[in-house]
């Protein structure tokens, strides 16, 4: 899974990629606990990948895992004009918003 994310950061937000919006908000409201499961997987798989290539430096090393899940469901909620984008990229957005630089 990671490797699927990695080569999904590089993919440009136009092409098919490999989860979209809709799909993560889907994982992360199922009352399934494998897809919320998921949900979590990816969005801490997006974490430690951007992390690694410095592109989002402000989460605070102290967010748990399930706060960054409910800041990335939180914004697929509030913006779902943006659902069709790469999943990738709308957690990037989430967690800009959710914890800016100072």
């Amino acid at each position: 899974m990671v490797l699927t994310v990695v080569f999904s950061v590089w993919a440009n937000d136009a092409n098919a990629d490999y989860k979209d919006g809709n799909t993560l908000y889907s994982d992360c409201t199922s009352t399934r606990i494998g897809a919320q499961g998921v949900c979590l997987g990816y969005v801490m798989a997006i974490i430690d990948v951007f992390d690694r290539l410095g592109v989002i430096d402000c989460v605070p090393r102290t967010a748990t895992g399930n706060q960054v899940m409910d800041v990335a469901k939180k914004y697929l909620a509030d913006h779902p004009e943006k659902r069709h984008f790469s999943a990738w990229s709308l957690v990037r957005d989430a967690l800009r918003d959710a914890f800016p630089c100072k």
